[in-house]
């Protein structure tokens, strides 16, 4: 067994990971070509490799991907992982992050055990509230409007998971939304007492459910229309404040998050690259220098990019995920080798 690269916690040196972009990319294309992506991300130093968990993305949100014919596809998330898993050595793999009230938290536990055996106990488990009300209706699955309720049922949903990756015998459980009666649930995953978990989320309640029972917090600053590297210290010093006050090791949180990134040998390249995020309706009230000081996106030649990374190094930030633009594996690919050969070498 070859041992993963050691999780990064609050003064630990800074890793990188990659969003491995499973959709978009054409309905043909070969699973082989994403795995290349993933194993040059392995070569190139990554520490891991993340998945989003989505069962379709709106078209307007696959901005600069080959969308066929009308078509928005993409890759399910736990097989991803599983192929993932059984196809390298070293690199973390994960969801960015299974929605608790789309998935259901007995599905998530018995896909994340066996990934984690799978991989021999490389599974970081990404949790979140889900946010896509059109996935969930294209579906028919119920979405509630109220984020309490999705939240109480994302609390409820890490207490299932947590109970069948560690009690010894068959599980009860009696919530709000879960009930769980002598349900089996072996065997356990391969990491013990379990998996880490992260969240994904910036709001208050995240913060707090990181504080109490997390192991990293993972926000996309896309999804906010970023944040500036003040608010990103500020909250994690939150995370911090409320684990300290659980009685926790505030220090052994991995503070995470994820940028979308545009890197070339030059800054009007680079700047080609990310021409498309202009057609996102809820980006388009922002320059690029707006989404740049926000922490959207990490823009421009190595040098511009280490200096953007830097910025939140400095306020906190030790497992940083590129989220490549365009959206184009041949992109990942050359992206990748940038970040390897000028980028990485300043954080080691």
């Amino acid at each position: 067994m070859t041992e993963p690269i050691p999780l990064p916690t609050g003064d630990s040196p800074v890793r990188f990971a990659l969003l491995l972009q499973t959709y978009g990319q054409g309905p043909d294309t070969r699973w082989g070509e994403f795995l290349e992506v993933a194993q040059d991300a392995a070569a190139a130093g990554f520490a891991g490799v993340h998945v989003v968990d989505h069962l379709y993305m709106q078209t307007e949100r696959i901005y600069g991907s080959r969308v066929v014919g009308g078509q928005p596809d993409i890759l399910e998330c736990w097989t991803v992982l599983a192929g993932l898993a059984a196809s390298t050595t070293r690199l973390w793999l994960g969801p960015l992050v299974s929605p608790v009230a789309l998935r259901n938290p007995v599905l998530i536990a018995k896909h994340a055990a066996t990934v984690d055996r799978i991989s021999e106990g490389r599974l970081i488990l990404g949790l979140g509230t889900g946010w896509n009300r059109p996935e969930f209706e294209s579906f028919g699955f119920h979405f509630d409007e109220a984020f309490s309720v999705r939240a109480q049922k994302l609390r409820e949903g890490v207490e299932v998971i947590q109970r069948l990756f560690t009690e010894k015998n068959w599980v009860d459980y009696s919530g709000d939304h879960y009930r769980l009666s002598q349900a089996p649930f072996w065997p356990k995953p391969w990491q013990k007492p379990r998996p880490p978990l992260w969240f994904g989320g910036g709001g208050a309640t995240i913060r707090d459910l990181v504080g109490r029972v997390g192991d990293g917090w993972c926000p996309a600053a896309q999804h906010y229309k970023g944040f500036t590297p003040q608010v990103y210290k500020e909250k994690i010093e939150d995370i911090r404040s409320r684990a300290e006050g659980a009685g926790r090791d505030a220090n052994a949180i991995t503070p995470a998050i994820t940028f979308l990134t545009s890197i070339a040998e030059e800054r009007r390249e680079a700047l080609e690259g990310c021409a498309l995020m202009r057609k996102r309706r809820d980006w388009s009230d922002f320059a690029l220098e707006d989404m740049e000081e926000r922490g959207v996106i990490v823009l421009g030649s190595s040098e511009e990019c280490a200096a953007g990374v830097w910025r939140y190094v400095e306020a906190g930030a030790r497992y940083i995920i590129l989220h490549i633009m365009p959206y184009d594996l041949a992109a990942a690919r050359r992206a990748i080798d940038l970040y390897a050969r000028h980028v990485l070498p300043q954080f080691a």
